[in-house]
């Protein structure tokens, strides 16, 4: 978990890794040549897929909720 002293510094921190995150449509790997902020947030638009800043739009008029759960190996599917 980061932390920020300010929303600023969190904004930033999301315009710059969000671009780098793994994706399904690329097996699971990050981009090897992540886009700038403003076309990759076009690519998501095209695909559909709500970025980041989007969900948090959406999600910050209702109340957060932090659950913690233990997953122990009886848990896990075996492959």
């Amino acid at each position: 978990m980061d932390d920020f002293s300010t929303k600023d510094e969190a904004i930033a921190f999301i315009q710059r890794i969000e671009p780098e995150t793994p994706r399904v449509t690329l097996g699971g790997r990050s981009p090897e040549q992540p886009l700038p902020y403003a076309d990759y947030l076009a690519a998501l638009e095209r695909e559909g897929i709500p970025s980041a800043m989007h969900i948090y739009e959406l999600n910050k008029a209702t109340r957060g909720q932090l659950i913690i759960g233990e997953i122990s190996p009886d848990d896990v599917p075996d492959d």
